[in-house]
């Protein structure tokens, strides 16, 4: 795609506003299925059970609505964005406007692998020396679904103070972002303190579930893909056009992928137009690079370590990843 051809094709896709139906129906899809999933929790059984195989196409999903809203893209009006955000934010345990402000960063330095702040812990100094105890512990939950690199994100990334005040140098958006975490620990302390069975037996088993399914995705969005690194040096950022080279796409069913994921897997068209909501993605019809069957891909990437499929890339380890 040359550049005239991408500039018509933001002028031509840019007109997919963000709509209020569209979003308020995205919205609505997880928090029924949350509901109808407490509802047959309550009669215990196989209604139990089914109750929670619900509830984690629901907690996919409001991260996903985190996503859409921390882009302006979900509804029409910015406030209100900031308003879903935040609730949805509650139930994927990601402080909204940590998110919002990140992801921005996010969005404005992929392909520079140590400048990216959701990229850089690959390239650092910790993640490069690792003891074997660690090593292991890594390889071992990626081999058994265990969601360590979903809780290791959003915690290291969002809520870390370390890399909140690397990624964000704006003193009104750190203040922002540390009442935002602040409030969220004040409800989650008394969530667990007065609400832990509830929530245990309603909330819990679903959400780590989902984490273990996001980590297939999350982890396939820029990992094992060769990226440069800045060294500290002054460099100047990709396009959008340019950086869908570092980003993969995950093709599955086409009901797996607009109903369950919300169509959070087609990154590279997120990459090549970030602020299309994402109810708009399924019917470009682009075709990249980096595309990869979703089953196949898992395949393969659950054969590797951990360690090597996040902590190098292709060109050094020549594996089809």
């Amino acid at each position: 795609m040359d550049d005239s051809e991408y500039k018509a094709l933001v002028k031509e896709k840019l007109k997919l506003a963000p709509s209020w139906v569209q979003g308020f129906i995205l919205i609505s899809i997880p928090f029924c299925l949350l509901a109808v999933s407490i509802w047959l929790n309550t009669y215990g059984g196989a209604l139990w059970v089914l109750g929670q195989i619900i509830s984690i196409p629901a907690f996919l999903q409001l991260f996903v609505i985190v996503h859409e809203a921390g882009h302006n893209s979900l509804l029409p009006k910015t406030n209100a964005n900031i308003f879903i955000g935040n609730i949805a934010s509650i139930f994927a345990v990601v402080p909204f406007f940590s998110w919002k402000l990140i992801h921005r960063q996010h969005h404005l330095l992929t392909g520079w692998r140590d400048r990216d702040p959701t990229t850089k812990i690959q390239v650092s100094p910790e993640a490069q020396n690792l003891n074997k105890v660690q090593k292991i512990i890594n390889n071992v939950c990626w081999k058994l679904w265990i969601p360590l690199f979903s809780f290791y994100y959003r915690v290291g990334t969002y809520w870390n103070v370390k890399s909140i005040l690397w990624a964000i140098s704006n003193k009104a958006d750190r203040v922002k972002i540390f009442i935002n975490i602040t409030l969220l620990i004040v409800f989650y302390v008394s969530c667990f303190y007065y609400h832990f069975e509830f929530i245990k037996n309603n909330l819990l088993i679903g959400f780590v579930i989902s984490l273990s399914i996001m980590d297939t995705v999350m982890l396939s969005q820029h990992s094992h893909i060769p990226m440069p690194v800045s060294e500290g040096k002054k460099v100047k950022n990709f396009s959008n056009r340019d950086q869908v080279q570092f980003t993969r796409s995950l093709i599955m069913p086409k009901y797996i992928a607009k109903y369950i994921f919300l169509n959070f897997n087609y990154h590279e068209l997120h990459h090549l137009l970030p602020t299309l909501p994402c109810y708009y993605l399924d019917g470009i019809g682009l075709e990249f690079s980096n595309t990869e069957n979703y089953f196949n891909w898992v395949r393969r990437a659950k054969k590797v370590n951990a360690t090597t499929l996040v902590f190098s890339t292709r060109d050094k380890t020549n594996l089809n990843i």
